[in-house]
């Protein structure tokens, strides 16, 4: 697992940081999107607290 960088966020490292209000550490555009800021269309995303991963769930009945 990755360590938290306490000084700037980096987003896909798996830990919602700073700026960021979605990181699930996986950066292949499923779950939050790629500026680590919000989630794709279609997902739904829950932050998990500070140093904690993002949980992202699609959405179903969405027609996506």
């Amino acid at each position: 697992m990755a360590v938290p960088n306490l000084c700037a966020p980096i987003c896909n490292d798996g830990f919602v940081v700073g700026n960021e209000t979605c990181d699930d550490a996986t950066g292949n555009g499923i779950g939050c999107n790629a500026n680590c800021i919000g989630a794709v269309a279609g997902w739904n995303c829950t932050a998990g607290g500070p140093f904690l991963a993002s949980t992202c769930a699609g959405i179903c009945g969405d027609g996506l």
